[in-house]
């Protein structure tokens, strides 16, 4: 790869949630057609460093389907700073271009996470995740789950910054992380995962994700006694289920439970 271009970030008045591009560079080899690359990086500005941020890549024609997509549904609400950059059938790769796009690309995602609708929509939600989590299902297809983890883990810490920590997205982010975790041998990252996973459904009232809390808590106890910690709490909230008059048997197991509850989202 060779970077095109690199970005200075202003000084921003108001603390908060920021996108920010990063860098632009080429990419592409000899079974991809060259484009360019815009490095994002999802960080917190505030008094302190944020030790925490997120990195991820983008291209033009990602940025495309995501502004066309909310243009056309949330047309009063797409309009910002900068004109969204027109598509050249030549001189993609210039300075001023790269430049000029990386600015408006900027300005356009700091927009929509501003606005309620906007960022809560289908299409941002495929923006931020849809790359990473397409080749993680890819690799957990093939049972490679050491190459799947970083990647589930990319998508969950990204959603994590952008939405409310039990947004549909974020729970489900996480559950699957945890049950990747699980299937590699010795990963600590499955207690810790998992021991979150179960703090955030706490406070969880969507009738859908709730659906995957029993196979969660299932998911748990076994790990819990992998790692030789005490699982009380989690055979307790299965009882009080019980005497609800819940079926507490696992009829799925938690991958399985998120498949079908992504469908249903």
């Amino acid at each position: 790869m060779a970077v095109l271009c690199s970005f200075q970030w202003e000084e921003y008045p108001v603390y908060g949630l920021r996108l920010q591009i990063m860098q632009a560079q080429t990419s592409g080899n000899q079974d991809e057609k060259k484009h360019v690359i815009y490095k994002i990086i999802a960080r917190i500005i505030s008094s302190k460093d944020d030790l925490k941020p997120v990195i991820f890549d983008r291209r033009y024609t990602q940025f495309s389907d995501l502004y066309y997509t909310l243009k056309k549904e949330h047309p009063h609400l797409m309009t910002f700073k900068y004109d969204f950059p027109s598509k050249k059938l030549f001189g993609n790769f210039s300075y001023d271009l790269v430049c000029e796009r990386g600015v408006a690309f900027e300005e356009m995602m700091n927009h929509i996470i501003m606005e309620t609708n906007l960022r809560n929509s289908k299409a941002m939600l495929e923006f931020l995740q849809d790359t990473e989590l397409k080749k993680a299902k890819d690799c957990l297809s093939t049972a490679n789950y050491s190459a799947a983890m970083p990647l589930l883990e990319q998508n969950f810490l990204l959603l994590n910054k952008i939405f409310t920590n039990r947004h549909p997205p974020v729970i489900l982010a996480l559950s699957r992380l945890f049950a990747c975790c699980m299937e590699i041998p010795d990963m600590p990252n499955a207690f810790k995962y998992g021991s979150l996973a179960v703090n955030r459904f706490e406070w969880v009232c969507d009738t859908y994700l709730l659906e995957l809390y029993i196979p969660l808590i299932h998911a748990c106890i076994k790990v819990w006694n992998q790692f030789d910690k005490d699982d009380t709490y989690l055979k307790d909230q299965l009882l009080s289920l019980k005497r609800q008059g819940i079926n507490v048997n696992q009829n799925l197991d938690l991958v399985a439970a998120i498949d079908v509850v992504e469908k249903k989202l």
